[in-house]
């Protein structure tokens, strides 16, 4: 076997989609292919506090909410699989179940603009001990 680069328009992609996901999601999601695939690198020779070099802390709608308010037929929903990790490596995903999210809304609407995050943040999100291998969905 080779490696070979193939590139190839969006265009096709989304033509052809039964051929790159599986003949139901080309069935369910006709002219989509609902995969991002990214490598994100968190590594930094001297330790850095989460807040510098985490992704930003985001949510994603849910199918059903992006069919009511923006007919899209798909929501977003993350998968991550760890194929290097670091000493004292962590996925941060979802609140705590005690996490009051009215007073986490607040908090986010009040440090808005001032480009930094609240102090207490991490009291509110749940933080996940990850290694290699570790399939986090």
């Amino acid at each position: 076997m080779t490696n070979k680069l193939i590139t190839m328009s969006t265009g096709n992609l989304l033509k052809h989609n039964e051929f790159f996901t599986e003949p139901l999601m080309a069935k369910e999601c006709p002219g989509l292919i609902p995969l991002d695939v990214w490598l994100d690198d968190g590594y930094f020779p001297e330790p850095q506090p989460a807040e510098l070099i985490n992704m930003p802390v985001h949510n994603h709608p849910s199918t059903d909410y992006v069919r009511r308010h923006f007919n899209e037929p798909l929501g977003r929903y993350d998968t991550y699989y760890i194929a290097e990790a670091y000493e004292d490596a962590n996925t941060m995903m979802g609140f705590k179940k005690d996490a009051d999210l009215e007073e986490w809304e607040r908090k986010c609407r009040e440090s808005w603009g001032k480009n930094k995050p609240f102090a207490n943040w991490k009291d509110y999100i749940k933080i996940w001990p990850t290694n290699v291998d570790d399939l986090i969905l």
